[in-house]
Formats: C-alpha cells, sequence, structure tokens
C-alpha cells in the first residue's frame, strides 16, 4: 500500500519512539490477563565510527569509547576505521572501497572537510526530540557552532571541548625569585610577568612566553572570523584580527623573544618550552595530562596553569572552545540504534567518568565539571580550573573555507612576528591570497 508523506512520517515517528523508548528492554506488547510479555533482546548490531585524526588506533577507540559503548549496550559491537595518511587512503577512498561508516567523530575544524563535503550530513534534530536529548544541556556556544555550521540544522551532539590556557614551567619562576601568573590577569599583566622572566642567565637565553599562534587563532576570544559565509570573502584584514596579532607580536618584541619564521613555527615554540626548557609560560590548548609529571613530553617539568589572559575590555571573558562531535551519517542503516549510543556518550553518566579521566565536557554540568581530573592524584593542588573557562567566548564562523583561510593566517603571523611584514600590510596580503584560493576552490567544485 502507497502511504502519502504524513503517513509515512507518522510511521516512522512511533517506531523510532518505541525503539527509543524501550532500546534496552525491546518493543512488547501485552500478554493475556494484562502481564506484561519477557523484554525483547534487541536485535545484534555492528556500529562503524570514523575519525580523520591520523594516527589513531582501534585500541585507542576502545579504551576510550568502545568498551565502554559495549559495555553499556550489550548488543552493539563497535568497528573502528580511520585515515591511512601513508598510504593517502583518507575519507573518500574509504567510502568509494564500500565501507559503510555510521558514526564520524572529529573535531570542529574537521567537520566540512569530511561530513559536509563527503555527502554525510544527517540532520539529527528529529531523533534528538524522540529521545528527549535536552540540547539546553550542553554549553550553548557548542550547539550555536555546531548549528552555524549546519545552516540551522544539528549535523553532530557534542561530546567533549577544549579551552586555550597558559602552563607555566614553576621551576623557572622559582629560579629567578618571579612571582607565579594567576587567574584572571589581564595580557598587559602577562607581558609585563614574560619580560621579566625572558633574560639570559650563564650563557642560557630563557623566554617568557611562547605560544601555539594556530591554536589561540582559532579559540580566539575576540570572536573574529577567518571568512563571511554569506559573501563567502575573506575576514583576515580586520579590527579583531589586528587586534589580535597585535596583541601576540609584541610578546616576541622583548628583546631575548624575538623569532624567524622558523622559530615561530609550533614546533620549535613548543620545544621552547618541552624539549629545551627554557620558556616560561606556554599559550596552548592543553590536555589536562599535560601537567602529569609522567607524561612523556613533559617528564619530570614541576608544571601548573593559569586561565588564559583577559582583554582589558573584555573582562572575564575566556577562549572561544574547541569541541569535537559525534555525528550520524546519511549513509548510516542503524540510524536508531547508533543515534542511542552518541546521546549516551553526551549522557551525565558517561560524562562524569570523562571527566573524571581530564576530558574537559561539553556539559554545563557543574557535577560533571566538579570531578574534573579526579582521577588523576598528581592533580592535587593543580588549578585545573585553568582548563574550563567559565565564560568562553562567543564562537567564530566556521566554514568550508576555514582550512584555507586559516592557513593563510598563519605564514602571515609568523612573518608579522618575525618582523618581516607590519600587521597592516600582512593582514591585507593574507585576505586577498585568500579570496583568490576561495575563487579557485568554487571555479573547482563546478
Amino acid at each position: 500500500m502507497k502511504m502519502r508523506g504524513n503517513g509515512k512520517r507518522a510511521l516512522a515517528a512511533t517506531a523510532a519512539l518505541c525503539m527509543t523508548t524501550v532500546w534496552l528492554a525491546g518493543c512488547g506488547s501485552g500478554t493475556k490477563e494484562g502481564k506484561s510479555a519477557a523484554p525483547q533482546a534487541p536485535e545484534p548490531v555492528t556500529l562503524t565510527f570514523f575519525t580523520p585524526v591520523g594516527g589513531a588506533t582501534p585500541e585507542k577507540f576502545m579504551s576510550e569509547y568502545g568498551n565502554a559503548i559495549q559495555k553499556k549496550f550489550p548488543h552493539v559491537t563497535t568497528k573502528f576505521v580511520n585515515v591511512d595518511t601513508a598510504k593517502k587512503i583518507l575519507l573518500p577512498e574509504l567510502l568509494a572501497a564500500g565501507e559503510q561508516i555510521d558514526v564520524i567523530y572529529a573535531s570542529v575544524g574537521m567537520i566540512h572537510e569530511n561530513v559536509l563535503k563527503n555527502g554525510l550530513a544527517y540532520d539529527m534534530t528529529e531523533l534528538a526530540k524522540l529521545n528527549n536529548l535536552d540540547l539546553g544541556k550542553f554549553e550553548p556556544s557548542t550547539i550555536d557552532l555546531i548549528r552555524q555550521i549546519s545552516g540551522g540544522a544539528l549535523y553532530g551532539i557534542p561530546t567533549s571541548t577544549g579551552y586555550a590556557s597558559i602552563v607555566y614551567n614553576k621551576d623557572l619562576f622559582d629560579k629567578f625569585g618571579e612571582a607565579y601568573p594567576a587567574n584572571g590577569m589581564t595580557w598587559d599583566e602577562l607581558l609585563q610577568k614574560a619580560r621579566k622572566m625572558t633574560r639570559n642567565d650563564g650563557g642560557v637565553q630563557y623566554r617568557g612566553f611562547v605560544a601555539s599562534f594556530n591554536h589561540l587563532a582559532l579559540t580566539n576570544q575576540l570572536s573574529a572570523s577567518f571568512d563571511d559565509p554569506k559573501t563567502e570573502k575573506s575576514l583576515i584584514n580586520s579590527d579583531n584580527w589586528s587586534k589580535h596579532v597585535q596583541n601576540l607580536a609584541r610578546f616576541y618584541d622583548i628583546p631575548g623573544n624575538e623569532v624567524t619564521t622558523t622559530t615561530a613555527a609550533l614546533t620549535a615554540q613548543n620545544n621552547f618550552f618541552v624539549k629545551d626548557r627554557v620558556a616560561a609560560m606556554y599559550a596552548n590548548v592543553f590536555p589536562l595530562t599535560y601537567l602529569d609529571p609522567d607524561n612523556a613530553a613533559t617528564k619530570g617539568m614541576n608544571l601548573d596553569a593559569v586561565s588564559l589572559p583577559e582583554y582589558s575590555d573584555r573582562k572575564g571573558v575566556g577562549s572561544q572552545p574547541y569541541p569535537a562531535f559525534f555525528s550520524l551519517t546519511s549513509i548510516s542503516k542503524k540510524k536508531e540504534a547508533a543515534f542511542q549510543v552518541i546521546a549516551w556518550l553526551a549522557s551525565e553518566e558517561f560524562q562524569l567518568a570523562q571527566s573524571r579521566k581530564g576530558i574537559q565536557t561539553a556539559l554545563k554540568n557543574d557535577k560533571v565539571r566538579s570531578e574534573f581530573g579526579k582521577e588523576f592524584p598528581y592533580l592535587s593542588g593543580k588549578n585545573v580550573s585553568a582548563f574550563m573557562p567559565p565564560k568562553p567566548a562567543s564562537p567564530s564562523v566556521v566554514t568550508l573555507y576555514n582550512s584555507v583561510a586559516a592557513a593563510s593566517f598563519m605564514t602571515t603571523v609568523h612573518k608579522i612576528v618575525s618582523k618581516q611584514l607590519d600587521v597592516n600590510t600582512g593582514l591585507r596580503q593574507a585576505e586577498e591570497e585568500t579570496n583568490k584560493k576561495i575563487a579557485e576552490m568554487k571555479t573547482a567544485a563546478k
């Protein structure tokens, strides 16, 4: 029998609601004498998860998600696939080979390239309603961000996030008798501290401040965007980006903290802090485990953290979030089962366990946040609040052209801080270059 649209939707909604409300028990009907039938076991299902992160392994996936999923949902078997950059096998190649991916989990910067560009976007709004998933429980900026990327739809559910902060070497501050940085400092105050900590001692050049320019741009406190989604033109040559770059560039005007384009790059900035251990303060988006004295990178270092400094005219505003999302794919044939799992990954139950492991939650849940890092004894006395600003900045606009715009911007920033270009010239050139690349991408897409 052929059903019209409304009939089909009603039937689909009824089936989905049944699946949702009694997923673990099964949809049973009453028996004679008013007694309920024995709960039916859900049908076994295999869900395939994909992440575009190079170097991710099945073992890591199982440790972080798979084992917990299979324990909570005994009828679910998880399968994991990811890119193989060495063999140049990326998501398009996997799809062409017939891989049936049900769920993609990726950071916000990878949503366009992997979910939208490959035609895998699926609006989970109706499934969220049918499953009574309250989107109001999430940090608002994370939902605003995915809505903006989705054009008002819901192409992902946030489960974790990260924020920029400052990690500092306590031993260097002790060595030079300087007070540690503190939460709530302004950028001007941090600059003064960086000046005091930049010095030559015993033939060793110490640096007061190093940074990941890329991460600070992506989580910038001014909510500056790289391009305009309506005009599809670059916004790099703007007042907010100029303010952002000028703020950071002055740290590299400090005598002894100058850089070349090579030493301004992330690898060199990172090495000053963790390899050479001559940098006092490091601004980046850090995992909480960075403070672990047994961490391979920071082993033996005496570290602590403070919140990212504030702009004087934006008191209390921290970095933007840099969330990761679980996205149900349009090609999945197991959408109800997959969504049940995604919704549970965003539940208080799972998020409590994640928070205790030092993974920043995307929930605005005080109970979950209060458990942050509790699993690790080495965090006793550490300023873990630095990793979760109480007032994150509003999210920047993220578009299909973010990656090319960010690449032009970063190249220019390195030239600015190394004194090869002034701010105005550099940002103007970066904007022109980005507009040219956007035009080329649009032509290629046609």
